[in-house]
């Protein structure tokens, strides 16, 4: 809830040149006090503060009060507005409305005229990147909701992407620079195979001249034991 506190009006004098005026607004266990507004009658603050709606919708409480400069004596209580939660309009457009300030309830006094506060309520519910989306999770943790997720996801989605073209075109290099190594080395496989081939047809036609002159060559041609007749004895006569 925000509460802004914009001027008073009206209030008890305690001063002849004016008051020195603060307001404290409390609501629940929570307070705030104004600045202090010197030698005035129609103090002007316009001054804003946010308050958390207890649970137990404790009505809101302004007390204006008149500052004393003695260290004896404490401050001037001038009056006091009670505004139940329940009977504000939260769906209703915030307008400024005056109050009329009251005695204590304990006081048992004459009714004084102690002025007016003009005040300003209205509600707000905090952003969920505040709040709401901090959910509580198991063991007391406190988790992201699945909304805040979404938008992590939706803002680092470029980031994502770029991850994803940057991994699949270093793929790509990767696979490129490999695929042209395997065929520089079918080629040179293939060469040295041609090379290869080519020496065992080399030494196969070597060997095969090698065999054809042996062929054609009488290996008995210069040995005569082999190669001429031998004489035959002379024939006796009978």
């Amino acid at each position: 809830m925000e509460r802004l506190v914009i001027q008073a009006r009206s209030l008890l004098e305690k001063k002849s040149k004016g008051n020195d005026v603060y307001v404290v607004i409390s609501l629940g266990k929570e307070k705030y006090r104004t600045s202090v507004q010197e030698q005035t009658k129609s103090p002007y603050w316009n001054e804003e503060c946010d308050l958390v709606i207890p649970q137990d919708r404790k009505p809101l409480k302004l007390k204006v009060f008149h500052r004393s400069l003695s260290a004896l004596s404490s401050d001037d209580f001038l009056g006091q507005a009670l505004i139940p939660i329940q009977d504000i309009d939260m769906d209703a457009q915030p307008r400024a409305k005056w109050y009329t300030l009251e005695s204590k309830p304990s006081k048992k006094a004459a009714v004084k005229e102690r002025g007016e506060l003009e005040v300003k309520i209205s509600f707000i519910v905090k952003s969920q990147i505040d709040s709401s989306k901090l959910s509580a999770g198991p063991l007391g943790k406190r988790t992201l909701s699945s909304t805040s997720i979404g938008k992590i996801k939706k803002r680092s989605g470029s980031l994502l992407s770029l991850s994803k073209k940057a991994t699949s075109g270093s793929v790509r290099n990767l696979a490129s620079s490999v695929g042209k190594v395997f065929t520089l080395g079918r080629k040179k496989d293939k060469n040295k195979a041609s090379a290869d081939s080519a020496s065992v047809t080399s030494s196969i036609d070597g060997r095969d001249s090698d065999l054809e002159r042996d062929i054609n060559t009488n290996p008995f041609e210069d040995d005569t034991s082999f190669g001429e007749k031998a004489e035959e004895p002379p024939k006796k006569g009978i």
